[in-house]
């Protein structure tokens, strides 16, 4: 079979349709990311037992998958060249074997953590050394004449298939929320903070410093006080098994292991 064009809804349907055959023998990495009200088309490919799906996503092609056995995936995959497929479980080990597809290579992976803003849990690790250094006035929300730069930093900084960068939209959109923090020295963004708002909890989307580590601390005892204030509940962040720098500061912000994890692929060519 070659791709076919489809709206995302009736691509569901398909989905549906083969949950409903295989009742709980069905695996999947579609997790609802998508509007599936949109107008969007979307490329897949569907056989027997197996269902993929992709569209381009602000520059990434991401790629999803219903099937019922993992190995009916390999051959699809050539479909999708140049791909990027994630895929989120719980425990310690993953439920699908990967490795087994020849046509598949982890790029990166992720666990999701969290510390809570009730009573100031964030805090209990930070010591007397870091209050001593805090700098309560480090930080400001970015505004519109920070777009460019922070865009620049953003794509000079990240791996745009495994951090989900925001769109032009998106990161104007995040910019008026006041969602978007900055320390600046010399008038030159040098720490900054991207974060979401999703009811009583706070999504940490992208952090970066490249100055001494006390005005990333600073600008997080800030907020996450001013979130305990506004009786938020938690903050959640992914954070790569490989950034040692963000997993120390995740540390000292008291953040644990919520036993998901997360696998990036990308489809070879």
């Amino acid at each position: 079979m070659k791709l076919q064009k489809a709206k995302l809804s009736e691509i569901i349907q398909v989905a549906n349709s083969l949950r409903e055959k295989y009742t709980d023998s069905v695996y999947t990495n579609y997790y609802n990311q998508f509007d599936a009200a949109g107008t969007e088309l979307f490329d897949f490919y569907s056989v027997e037992n197996l269902l993929c799906f992709g569209i381009e996503d602000n520059g990434i092609y991401r790629l999803f998958f219903y099937c019922t056995d993992l190995t009916l995936l390999d051959n699809a995959l050539l479909q999708f060249p140049k791909a990027i497929l994630e895929y989120i479980y719980v425990g310690e080990e993953c439920n699908l074997n990967f490795s087994s597809l020849k046509n598949l290579k982890q790029i990166d992976s992720f666990k999701r953590y969290h510390t809570l803003l009730k009573d100031n849990g964030f805090s209990k690790k930070l010591d007397d050394k870091f209050l001593e250094k805090y700098i309560s006035d480090s930080s400001v929300p970015a505004t519109f004449s920070d777009f460019e730069e922070l865009k620049t930093l953003l794509y000079k900084i990240f791996d745009p298939r495994v951090s989900h960068l925001p769109s032009d939209d998106e990161l104007k959109s995040l910019i008026a929320a006041e969602n978007v923090i900055v320390c600046k020295i010399n008038d030159e963004i040098k720490t900054f903070w991207i974060y979401k708002k999703e009811g009583k909890r706070i999504y940490s989307y992208q952090a970066y410093n490249s100055v001494q580590g006390i005005y990333m601390q600073s600008l997080w005892y800030s907020c996450f006080t001013n979130f305990a204030n506004e009786q938020f509940r938690e903050v959640y962040a992914w954070v790569s098994d490989r950034n040692f720098f963000s997993l120390n500061l995740h540390y000292k912000f008291n953040f644990t292991f919520d036993r998901q994890k997360l696998l990036i692929f990308e489809t070879n060519k």
